[in-house]
Order: C-alpha cells, then structure tokens, then sequence
C-alpha cells in the first residue's frame, strides 16, 4: 500500500540537492517521489526531523540515516552521525565502525576504534574478525 507524505518543496530542496534536481525535473505537481525501501514511520520521522522536531529520529536513528544518505539530506546525516558519536559502545562498535569507513566519518573512526582498543575483552571476538580487512588492520595498529 503506498502512502502519501504531504510536504513543501522548499523545504525538501533546501536539505537535499537530489529532491531540488527531482523538482526540476519533473513537470507534474504535485511531485511524487517514491521510496519504496522505506517504511513509514522512517519517512515520517525524517520529514518531521526536517520540519523542526529534532527529536522525531529518537529509536530510528538507523533508518533514518538510511533515508538521509539515499536522498542525500546532510543535516540529516549529521544529526544521524552525532546519535551514533554518543551512543557507540561494545555491543554496536562493530556496525557504528562499517559505517564511519564507508562513509569517511573521521570522528566516527577513531571513536570506535578508541572502543575497540579499550573494550576488546568485552567484545565477541568473532564480531571483530568479520570486520573488513582495512577496518581490522586499523584496529591492529591504533595506538592509544
């Protein structure tokens, strides 16, 4: 079943150059955009994030993060990055990590790698092993 999300243009264009080259695009208004990899409740909360309410992503910070990179909506990655900055611990490190990599999130990185180095013995070791290799190497040789 699709559902529909009433928005202003403006405001989607302002926080994404992927939604400002979709308006200029298409000739029909209202502009249907289609995000069929996204439940509801993520495109609500990111819509409502974008409208003002900071804390509508809080508990869906990992889909929402989703949503942000597949439109591109950095303040919303951001805000996404920041949760996942303060809230990196033994149990995430390994999936926080995979995503400071494949994003480039310097800060991320060396968060979660700090982690890795000060909590190994918390952690499962077969988590880490299944790290990429770039990922382990790095954790190999941080120093802290």
């Amino acid at each position: 079943m699709m559902r529909e999300f009433p928005s202003h243009r403006n405001i989607l264009a302002e926080f994404s150059d992927i939604f400002t080259k979709i308006f200029e695009e298409t000739l029909e208004t209202p502009v249907q955009i289609a995000a069929n990899d996204f439940d509801a409740e993520t495109i609500k909360s990111a819509l409502n994030f974008l409208y003002d309410k900071s804390n509508a992503i809080i508990g869906k910070e990992m889909e929402v993060f989703k949503f942000a990179i597949n439109f591109g909506i950095q303040h919303l990655i951001d805000a996404c990055v920041s949760f996942f900055e303060q809230s990196v611990n033994p149990t995430n490190v390994c999936e926080f990590i995979q995503i400071a990599y494949s994003h480039n999130f310097e800060h991320l990185k060396q968060k979660c790698l700090r982690i890795l180095a000060e909590k190994k013995e918390e952690m499962e070791l077969t988590k880490i092993a299944k790290l990429p290799q770039n990922i382990f190497v790095d954790f190999y040789f941080f120093k802290l």
